[in-house]
């Protein structure tokens, strides 16, 4: 929140409820790199579990799974750099 990317999303004095978000994601990473438990479950593809970061937090399936699903099947092509691709 003191860097000038905090400051130029969330102005010069943060509100409380940026503070506690900032500070839940803060202890879910020092949580993570010390036990490699964030506090909420492991991402499993078959659920689709999606962390939301917010004023009230919440472990909940991913909520633009419409969004996401217009890619299945879609992968995209290799970026090809040689010159004859230029």
């Amino acid at each position: 929140m003191h860097s000038p990317t905090g400051r130029l999303f969330f102005g010069n004095q943060p509100t409380p409820q940026v503070a506690a978000v900032s500070r839940e994601l803060r202890q879910a990473r020092v949580r993570f790199a010390a036990t490699g438990d964030p506090g909420w479950p492991a991402y499993q593809a078959e659920h689709r579990l999606t962390r939301v970061l917010d004023t009230e937090s919440k472990t909940s399936p991913y909520p633009h799974a419409a969004s996401r699903a217009v890619w299945d099947g879609h992968d995209p092509a290799p970026l090809d750099l040689t010159e004859s691709a230029i």
